[in-house]
């Protein structure tokens, strides 16, 4: 099942980080000045909590030091999954410089979780930037391009105060591991002035939209200098502004695996059998819930429906989406001679596609060995570690297909557990083009075409976050 570090860290620092849509209301940019940027800055702290249990702190800082603009997030989870206690941390700092555009300068990202870390830094030379990442493996360089990421970006919620009811402030977000940048939107719903702490305080409340389809990730009340006051994502975790020895009085939060389960009322037997499934789905992420391809999800006489169906065929591969999906990233490094020959020697014989596909789902079943909570962060440690859940297997899957020029993305949902546990959990699997469409294949349990109970979220973690332990489902139908 998907390992804690996608459930959280993920959820806060790359959740908003995805390619947006047009809008149909109002939306704002702004160009401060100088002098209002240096007004701008602040150094917050926050309690982190799920659904309403502390289980983290963060810190979100922003100003002028040194000769430059800097902006700094820090991110600490204390984390339990089946069981397991996971200390994780997620840093990233920015600098920009003090002149318009007050263009990126630098970044550091630091990704850690127990013995694991992997570290991105980008340096600014002329018109490219030299990103070096670290990992256990070792170290690499490659030149990126230029990112219009700038200090107005990192601070724009500080111009909340001049959006007038209904309108929008786009943000950019930025996740240097990717090298993307996301446009999460806030819109202003309502204001209102409170005593905060006996002082009157005029506060703004947002809807934050995300994502490609621009849909509903959250909401978050803010100060008058735009500062959170209270930032809750996904129904999942939230961000309260509290005093810095306050706010670090963190223990360990239930258990992630636990609460995210999505319990049926009736057995399904083998999934591994089950090629259409229909479901009843309750709770309140069911309005989430999409149609993609073999699965489409309905509404009739008030309640929701899924079903999925492996006979049917899948959407086409647009262009973007594979260029995306072949892409190398610190993550997934397609393009290093050990992914390629890895790749080359689980195929060998093979003499198309959906063979090598086939190949690579049963060498990567075999390959790596079943163990939760490995948390390897990288295509390269897994091939190191040859051990881990369903997150490795499908990261190790997707730098395999890459690397031989396959277009796969991992995808993020629930999958039926077994009769005992009478539940749902959560689960990565992957898609790859074939024929011109996706297709859904699970390297964790051994399918060239993954089975009707893999219920589709999305393929990014945010869309994992949105839904998980938010849906509940009753069998409709089995075959």
């Amino acid at each position: 099942m998907v390992r804690t570090w996608a459930l959280a860290a993920f959820l806060l620092v790359a959740a908003l980080a995805a390619p947006s849509a047009g809008q149909d209301f109002p939306l704002q940019r702004f160009n401060p000045t100088r002098a209002e940027l240096e007004r701008a800055g602040f150094d917050e702290w926050y309690g982190a909590y799920r659904r309403g249990e502390k289980c983290g702190y963060a810190r979100i800082r922003a100003g002028e030091q040194e000769g430059v603009f800097r902006f700094e997030k820090i991110y600490r989870w204390k984390l339990v999954a089946m069981g397991s206690k996971v200390d994780a941390l997620v840093r990233e700092r920015y600098t920009f410089d003090l002149t318009a555009p007050y263009a990126l300068r630098s970044a550091r990202m630091l990704r850690r979780q127990g013995d694991e870390q992997l570290e991105v830094e980008a340096e600014r030379k002329g018109q490219q930037f030299m990103v070096t990442t670290i990992n256990r493996q070792g170290r690499s360089k490659r030149l990126r391009k230029l990112i219009p990421y700038t200090y107005v970006d990192a601070v724009a919620r500080t111009f909340l105060v001049r959006l007038k009811l209904g309108d929008a402030l786009r943000l950019l977000t930025f996740d240097p591991d990717k090298w993307q940048l996301g446009a999460p939107t806030y819109r202003l719903a309502d204001t209102k002035t409170i005593k905060r702490r006996g002082v009157p305080t005029r506060i703004y409340r947002c809807k934050i939209l995300a994502g490609t389809e621009q849909s509903l990730a959250g909401e978050g009340v803010y100060d008058e200098r735009g500062v959170i006051l209270k930032e809750d994502l996904y129904g999942l975790f939230q961000l309260r502004a509290e005093p810095e020895e306050l706010a670090k009085q963190a223990d360990y939060s239930g258990d992630l695996y636990e609460a995210g389960k999505a319990k049926i009322d009736k057995p399904l037997g083998d999934p591994r059998t089950v090629r259409k499934l229909v479901l009843q789905v309750g709770g309140k992420g069911r309005k989430r819930l999409a149609s993609f391809g073999p699965q489409r999800v309905w509404v009739e006489e008030g309640k929701t429906y899924v079903e999925v169906d492996v006979e049917q065929e899948g959407p086409r591969v647009t262009p973007d989406e594979r260029r995306a999906a072949l892409a190398a990233t610190a993550e997934i490094q397609a393009k290093h001679p050990r992914v390629r020959a890895l790749a080359e020697q689980a195929t060998r014989g093979t003499h198309n596609r959906g063979q090598r596909v086939a190949a690579l789902v049963h060498f990567v079943s075999q390959y790596v060995a079943d163990a939760y909570g490995r948390n390897a962060m990288t295509c390269l440690e897994v091939i190191d570690n040859k051990q881990g859940d369903c997150t490795e297997h499908s990261t190790l899957f997707a730098g395999l297909c890459r690397a031989l020029g396959i277009p796969c993305r991992r995808v993020y949902g629930v999958a039926y557990l077994s009769d005992e546990e009478l539940a749902f959990g959560g689960h990565a699997w992957n898609e790859v083009e074939l024929e011109g469409r996706w297709v859904a294949v699970d390297a964790t349990w051994d399918e060239e075409l993954a089975d009707a109970t893999h219920i589709r979220f999305g393929n990014q973690s945010g869309d994992f976050g949105r839904l998980l332990g938010t849906i509940k489902f009753r069998r409709v139908s089995r075959r």
